[in-house]
């Protein structure tokens, strides 16, 4: 069965819709368009306030708003590529083969409610209410397109406004769009199709709305019973809205909310609590393709773990550009075929290119597999930003550059990670000549203890006390592992810092050193400029510290007792900025000092190639480094944007041409990355782990071994240390 999936088109701006011609080639069995059918306000610059027209004068506004969201269906149905493809499809009149529900901008306005409140009080709430009067318009106009999608042929002119347009609706119809069933028929997979908006609560403010939901209690109890099914294999389920994404500077439609600033519905933790069998989910809204993987069940606080629901996203069929922004059209292509224990899922997202040219982005590399009670595999993603695995029983070491916390004390005893962060201001620490040396261990009953080094006469020596036993765990068993000082990115608290040193040590084999150090979280235009001011002043801050500890790590690195043991520097995100700090700031004969290091890692660096050339200390190192770059990478163009011109190091694939020992590994091809900023703690494909690994793991690295492994590729011989990975 092949089933393609898209959304969002406007006719009135964009008439020219080529989308189509590119999914008839398809030849889908099923189509599902999942909302935005029509654009009643949004890019429509000057246009109608809708809400505010109908409660200053409804008399007016309602004719109004009929006569109009009636012209912008008809002028959807007039564009012939969109009804060629529907008239092609040979099971549209069956709800199993076309599958249409609405959006905010089809159903009524940006970011609409399913309610509405006249409560002077109660006005910013409600500021996106939707009155019933304008649903049953809305309503009525939205059957009367599907009614025409279904049976029309394929040359005939669109129907007039129903009469009864103003009427209210019977009690049967008042109801959200919901369809269950088999797709494609009685022999094809068990499919949901819901609606997101006609029940859609605020997620606050409201003191008669409890339990905020977006799909009502009948929707609600219909995906839960599908869900939670138990070995019944894969269930495909399709709405208007995403499930989880990051929707950075405007405010969150999808179900999970933003964990800290806007609560979740309870239709996703209910989901994630029912889910006895693999759930794929299909939206649109974003306005481009995005592979989510397994989304993130984080009832508990402070704990996120991969749930069975995987998402996938597509969206802009047809929206041209608005103001600078070209939203390109896309859609996806999923063929599903049965296997011995479930369903292979082979998919495609794929975008149209500004020449014409129709590409697969993300590429997703291997097909998805759904057992009959799970997804196989990790299958991490976008909405999966930080890998949380079990702690292991070896003590950590780590060293915090952040101010203590009035009143803390070690040792502490704490049941999660994020329960350490309570022992710390969010300031950087100012003034210090090394960062404080701890050490983190597993404690009873799946806990943590994180206790202050001792027996050192003073801080250096603690330091130099802790690394050496780092090394000493890593050259114990039949194999020495890599000691890796790792130097975290952009928004990680101490919790997050020490489940990544957690991380790596479980995905790479590595001995983690973790420096914990105060960044700031970036999420929107505002938060990136903010971000970028006060990571610069914590980077100065511990500028000192750090080079210590570096200096430290080298000279340990360099006894002869560890001279199996391959020293490795890691640097992730803003980690590179806090490392170039520490290199220009402080004095020190840094090509001797690091000399022992095997080689160091830029990740995703949010650094500026000029920045990083001027640098007199990564200049005077002759250590290999490998800078790693994605450009879609969300959260360094944010930065990028935020802090003004020339190239970043971690989205641009640019070299130094005097610098022989630095090479790039760019993932922007690579599957599954997409857009992501942490494509190092996430098992995305076979190739991009292995990769990893061997940058983080094995004693020696070899591009020329990488490449004849199939790991990476050379595009251009003008390029001969850029090394595009698969």
């Amino acid at each position: 069965m092949k089933l393609a999936f898209t959304s969002c088109m406007d006719a009135v701006r964009v008439p020219d819709q080529p989308i189509w011609d590119q999914i008839r080639a398809e030849q889908p069995d099923v189509l599902l368009l999942l909302g935005d059918q029509i654009y009643m306000d949004w890019g429509d610059l000057g246009g109608s306030d809708w809400r505010s027209d109908f409660h200053d004068n409804p008399g007016a506004m309602l004719p109004r708003f009929a006569r109009d969201m009636h012209r912008r269906y008809a002028l959807q149905w007039g564009v012939a590529s969109f009804r060629n493809l529907v008239c092609s499809l040979a099971g549209r009149a069956d709800p199993s083969c076309l599958l249409v529900t609405w959006d905010d901008h089809d159903y009524a306005w940006n970011n609409s409610l399913g309610r509405d409140s006249t409560r002077p009080d109660l006005q910013q709430v409600y500021e996106h209410g939707v009155p019933d009067a304008v649903k049953a318009v809305s309503r009525r106009l939205f059957v009367q397109f599907v009614h025409q999608l279904r049976h029309a042929s394929v040359d005939a002119p669109y129907p007039p406004l129903p009469a009864d347009w103003g009427q209210p609706l019977p009690p049967a119809d008042a109801q959200p769009l919901f369809w269950a069933g088999r797709l494609a028929g009685a022999a094809g997979l068990d499919g949901m199709l819901l609606d997101t908006r006609w029940c859609r609560d605020p997620r606050s403010g409201d003191p008669a709305v409890a339990q905020p939901s977006t799909l009502g209690a009948m929707q609600r109890q219909k995906l839960m019973d599908a869900a939670g099914q138990e070995g019944a294999g894969l269930l495909v389920v399709a709405g208007g809205v995403p499930m989880a994404h990051d929707y950075l500077i405007s405010s969150q439609q999808d179900w999970r909310g933003s964990p800290g600033r806007e609560p979740a519905y309870q239709d996703y933790a209910g989901l994630m609590a029912a889910a006895r069998r693999p759930v794929l989910y299909l939206s649109g809204d974003i306005h481009r393709t995005a592979w989510s993987g397994r989304l993130p069940d984080d009832r508990q606080p402070g704990q996120s773990t991969p749930s069975r629901i995987v998402q996938l996203l597509a969206s802009g069929a047809a929206i041209g550009s608005i103001g600078p922004k070209r939203f390109a059209p896309s859609y996806g292509c999923l063929e599903m075929a049965a296997e011995a224990d479930g369903t292979r899922v082979d998919v495609r997202l794929m975008v149209q290119l500004e020449g014409g040219q129709w590409v697969e982005t993300p590429p997703m590399g291997a097909a998805l597999h759904a057992g009959r009670h799970d997804w196989q595999g990790a299958l991490l993603g976008e909405a999966w930003d930080d890998v949380q695995v079990p702690a292991d029983d070896l003590p950590m070491a780590v060293f915090n550059a952040r101010a203590w916390a009035a009143g803390a004390t070690l040792p502490l005893g704490a049941g999660q990670r994020n329960d350490l962060n309570r022992l710390f201001a969010p300031v950087a620490a100012e003034g210090a000549q090394w960062p404080d040396p701890l050490v983190l261990t597993h404690a009873a009953g799946d806990g943590f203890q994180l206790h202050a080094a001792a027996g050192a006469a003073n801080a250096g020596d603690a330091v130099r006390m802790q690394l050496r036993a780092a090394f000493e765990r890593a050259s114990t068993g039949p194999v020495p592992r890599p000691v890796v000082l790792f130097i975290h990115g952009v928004g990680k608290d101490f919790g997050d810092a020490v489940a990544q040193g957690h991380a790596l040590r479980k995905l790479y084999g590595c001995e983690p050193v973790v420096y914990a150090w105060e960044t700031a979280r970036v999420v929107d235009v505002t938060s990136a400029i903010n971000a970028l001011v006060s990571v610069q002043q914590a980077a100065a801050a511990g500028a000192v510290g750090l080079a210590n500890l570096l200096a430290a790590f080298g000279a340990v690195a360099r006894d002869p007792a560890f001279a199996q043991v391959p020293a490795i520097l890691l640097a992730r995100s803003a980690g590179s900025i806090a490392l170039a700090h520490a290199l220009a700031e402080v004095y020190v004969d840094w090509e001797n000092a690091l000399q022992p290091v095997r080689r160091m890692v830029l990740s995703a660096p949010l650094l500026k190639w000029a920045d990083l050339r001027r640098n007199r200390g990564f200049k005077a190192l002759r250590v290999p480094m490998v800078i790693t770059c994605n450009q879609h990478d969300r959260t360094l163009r944010l930065a990028d944007f935020a802090d003004g011109f020339g190239p970043m190091t971690g989205l641009d694939a640019v070299l130094p041409v005097d610098w022989p020992h630095v090479s790039v590994a760019d993932f922007t091809a690579s599957p599954r990355v997409g857009i992501l900023h942490d494509y190092l703690l996430t098992h995305l494909t076979d190739h991009s782990f292995e990769l990893h690994r061997r940058l983080l793991s094995d004693p020696e690295f070899s591009w020329a071994q990488a490449v004849q492994d199939g790991l990476a590729t050379q595009h251009l011989a003008a390029e001969p240390r850029i090394y595009h990975v698969g």
